[in-house]
């Protein structure tokens, strides 16, 4: 745990005056401690992003929206649903007709990298900002095999391809995912330039603080 005093002088540390807070999916769905740092971090340089249900009333969201929150994080574990190209699909397109309205992004983790090719089709018609997490998971040399290409492993030519579309973004972030390499990473450099590379403007960096 830490506090709000702690997370201020990590920003100042680095030099950040404004942030985007993730809620913790450990959380569930109550996201009354989000919206409480919001308001001692100050809206004006703080925003968040969620977590909702299906059962999550307009009123609900209007709420959070009042109180900084800019986007929601899909649950999909909670879905059964990490691997499930089918299910993931159902999920972005029920949640993103939920929150366009707001428009707010919509931001998700899963772990079947084959999966990007079909994501990569439905991804742009959802009408909204879609972010993943974590390097989308694309593994560094020092997680793949000894013969593999890092650029050539499977996703990633769908993640540079939705880069360019302008509507998604790939945050990097818990380098410890994606390579053995700590504490430098050294070995994510061609991964990270790749996707630079395919915009730069689609690119966030997330603490994982």
């Amino acid at each position: 745990m830490a506090t709000i005093e702690q997370f201020k002088a990590f920003k100042d540390s680095l030099g950040i005056t404004h942030s985007v807070l993730t809620h913790g999916l450990s959380y569930g769905h109550d996201c009354s401690s989000l919206a409480a740092f919001i308001d001692k971090l100050g809206p004006s340089t703080t925003r968040g992003c969620a977590v909702i249900t299906e059962s999550s009333t307009d009123a609900e969201i209007e709420a959070l929206h009042e109180r900084g929150v800019r986007g929601i994080r899909l649950d999909l574990y909670g879905y059964k649903a990490m691997e499930d190209l089918s299910k993931q699909i159902e999920m972005l397109r029920l949640y993103a007709d939920r929150v366009r309205p707001k428009n707010w992004f919509l931001e998700f983790l899963q772990i079947n990298q084959s999966n990007w090719t079909g994501l990569g089709e439905v991804i742009p018609t959802l009408g909204l900002n879609v972010v993943t997490d974590h390097h989308a998971l694309m593994k560094a040399q020092s997680m793949l095999p000894t013969s593999a290409d890092v650029l050539s492993q499977p996703g990633l030519v769908d993640i540079i391809k939705l880069l360019g579309t302008g509507k998604f973004w790939v945050k990097l972030s818990a380098p410890y995912r994606s390579s053995t390499q700590a504490p430098y990473y050294e070995d994510m450099r061609p991964l990270v330039l790749a996707l630079v590379d395919a915009n730069p403007r689609r690119v966030l960096w997330g603490s994982d603080w």
